[in-house]
């Protein structure tokens, strides 16, 4: 197992490709503010590619039942149905347009509610925000950094457990992160928008040919769980859409070209360097880089 290094900005679309480094050669780039394509939004990506692990709940951030693979054309669950790929309007706060009817509206129950901060949480969370070019762009559209929560509602990952965008509102009221307007119509991190980290690449690691029969983020993260705590995983799968942030990274690794590669950004980057080690343990064929 190795694990590729440095990731920055790519011009071009490109397939995923392989190769060894040291810890800490991975560079990852924020996503540059001119890519504000949906196709460069983790939050838009279903399955594959986007969910925070905190140890104790990485697999309640699952989406249960999905078909994985089968709805990563583009690789961001915020652009779902909503069709503002453009970011047309003046604000992320431009609303959808309201159905001229709404069924009796329900309340969510406390199981469900949990559920539904958490994902959502998790999208304006450190550790994807920054890589999220589409929602990123919505955020910082508004002055007040407020977005639609029809918009949010709108993610792949919501819509998995509720397409009634009033649940969501009225189970994001009890988020302790997350703040909505007093309309009820749009809501924002309560915390200002974090600097690029630039200890990203040293605490990231990129793994190919895993001992795994099924390569998901759930199976990544229990491989991995013993190195240390992590902050982030995602999956990349041959023609699929590559995230902005790391596709220069892809461009200077062909050998990666046609693989299935998981990367996992640890809290610690000595937790990296544990994920190195791992290749003893399975031997040459997991290549695991930083």
């Amino acid at each position: 197992m190795k694990i590729p290094a440095t990731i920055e900005e790519p011009v071009q679309e490109q397939k995923i490709i392989e190769e060894t480094d040291q810890v800490g050669s991975l560079s990852f780039s924020p996503p540059p503010s001119k890519l504000l394509e949906t196709r460069d939004s983790i939050s838009s990506i279903d399955s594959d590619v986007s969910l925070s692990f905190d140890n104790n709940k990485a697999k309640e951030n699952a989406a249960e039942n999905e078909d994985e693979g089968a709805h990563m054309a583009d690789l961001s669950d915020s652009a779902s149905d909503t069709g503002s790929r453009d970011g047309g309007g003046k604000d992320s706060g431009c609303e959808v347009t309201p159905e001229v009817t709404e069924p009796p509206f329900t309340p969510p129950s406390d199981e469900l509610a949990d559920k539904i901060v958490t994902q959502v949480e998790f999208y304006f969370s450190d550790a994807n925000i920054t890589k999220d070019a589409f929602l990123l762009k919505h955020v910082k559209r508004n002055k007040e950094g407020y977005v639609s929560l029809k918009l949010i509602s709108s993610f792949k990952r919501v819509k998995h457990l509720t397409k009634d965008w009033r649940v969501v509102a009225h189970a994001l009221s009890r988020s302790t992160k997350l703040e909505i307007n007093e309309a009820g119509t749009k809501l924002r991190r309560k915390d200002p928008l974090p600097q690029y980290d630039e200890t990203t690449p040293s605490r990231t690691i990129v793994a190919v040919h895993m001992p795994l029969e099924k390569v998901t983020i759930e199976n990544v993260a229990e491989l991995f769980k013993t190195c240390g705590e992590i902050a982030l995983v995602r999956i990349l799968r041959p023609g699929n859409p590559i995230p902005a942030d790391v596709r220069q990274f892809i461009n200077k690794n062909p050998s990666l070209n046609g693989l299935v590669c998981a990367l996992v950004e640890f809290v610690l980057s000595e937790s990296a360097r544990n994920a190195i080690k791992l290749q003893e343990v399975y031997g040459e064929n997991m290549k695991v880089n930083t």
